[in-house]
Order: structure tokens, then sequence, then C-alpha cells
């Protein structure tokens, strides 16, 4: 399950740019999740995937640490989109998975913008879009995933950078919201729901630090 939500994570996220048309900033996250299944235990799920998260931004990269304390503990992915790959790593494992964001690897069946209603989130009123997909491997754990995303156009993307995220058709999200999610309401069916929403935004520069791929670790391309 754990190798199966990476698509998830990096889907869960946008990009933007300090003092320029574009967010930079640092954005913190509170996860909860409700579970769908007999034996799966939200407090399971919380402690292996991450009860918060924070996100670096930049223009044309992000950083994700999420907060997880399961064996495996935190896990921190880099999405970089000059580049086209995403980097994810595990504190306690000693190889990060490197994979291509331009590659589509579901089939889309819903996509809509959400007329009705809109959120609040941090005194910032939210349109929503909601996508639906299924994966084109058998192999993964869930069956499809569909995934309400709120948004604020105060924090804008550039949608000519994210045009190669085809991961969870990222590409098409920000296409139509121009915004970073600031919300994420995301069913693994038949799993879990996870629900992870902004708790605090700061505007500032992001430092190149939060970007560098650990090279002490073995690097492993995804196929």
């Amino acid at each position: 399950m754990r190798i199966g939500i990476i698509t998830l994570i990096i889907c869960l996220f946008s990009q933007v740019t300090f003092a320029q048309d574009f967010f930079e900033g640092q954005i913190d996250y509170k996860n909860t999740f409700i579970s769908l299944h007999d034996n799966i235990d939200t407090a399971m799920l919380a402690k292996e995937l991450g009860d918060s998260c924070t996100a670096y931004v930049k223009p044309d990269k992000y950083a994700l640490i999420y907060n997880a304390k399961g064996s495996s503990g935190w896990m921190k992915v880099i999405v970089n989109l000059n580049e086209g790959f995403s980097y994810t790593e595990y504190q306690n494992n000693d190889t990060i998975t490197k994979e291509d964001i331009s590659v589509v690897k579901e089939k889309l069946l819903i996509f809509e913008r959400d007329l009705e209603p809109k959120k609040d989130i941090l005194g910032e009123e939210c349109s929503s879009i909601t996508m639906s997909y299924e994966p084109l491997n058998s192999e993964e754990f869930y069956t499809s995933i569909t995934g309400t995303y709120h948004y604020n156009p105060k924090y804008s993307l550039d949608t000519e950078l994210y045009k190669i995220n085809k991961s969870g058709f990222w590409n098409l999200y920000v296409n139509e919201a121009k915004a970073i999610s600031l919300r994420n309401e995301i069913e693994f069916s038949p799993y879990f729901k996870s629900i992870q929403e902004a708790v605090s935004i700061v505007q500032q520069p992001i430092d190149e630090s939060h970007f560098i791929v650990n090279t002490d670790k073995t690097i492993t391309l995804k196929e």
C-alpha cells in the first residue's frame, strides 16, 4: 500500500514563486483519515502515512515531507518539473524511488469543476475540482481514486511548467484551477479516504536545500 500511494502524494500538490506572478512559500497541512474497510484502522493510517505534512514550493519544483511515524519513518517527495521526475524517500529505507511524471498511468473517468458549495479555508473562499481515475496497472492496491481539490487563485501556479506532470492527471487540474490545492479529499476505493487541509500558509523565499536528493542512498527508477 505504501508504494501504491506515491502517485497520490505526488498528485496531492501544486507549486508557486515569491514576488513574481506565482506563489513561493511553505504550506503546513493537517491530515485526517476515514477507513472504508473493516481491516484498516484510522490510527494505523495516521501513523504510517502521517497526520501532518509540510510543503516547500517554488515555481519549478516542490518538496513534501510527511510526518509519518511507522516502521518506514517520515516520507519525503521531491518533484522537479523541469527535469520531469519525482523522488520518493523513506527515512528508514536505503533506496529512493525515481519516477517519470510525464507518463500517464491511469484512465481518467471524471473531470469536472464543482460549482457549489465553496469551502472556506484559512479565511479564503475556495472553489473545487473533482477528478476520478483508475490505474492501468492491475497490481495497484486501489481500484479507483476520486479526489476533490479546493483552491483559491491567490496561490497561483505556472500552467506551462505543470504540463509535464501527468501523474494522476495533475496537469489537467493545474490547467483548470491555475492554483495550488489547499484541501484534498481523496478516496482510495475500496480502502480509505484521506483529507488534507492547509492550516498555515507563509509566502517566503524557499531555500534550494529542500530539493536536494539524498545521494547517499541508492536511486532506483520505477518502471
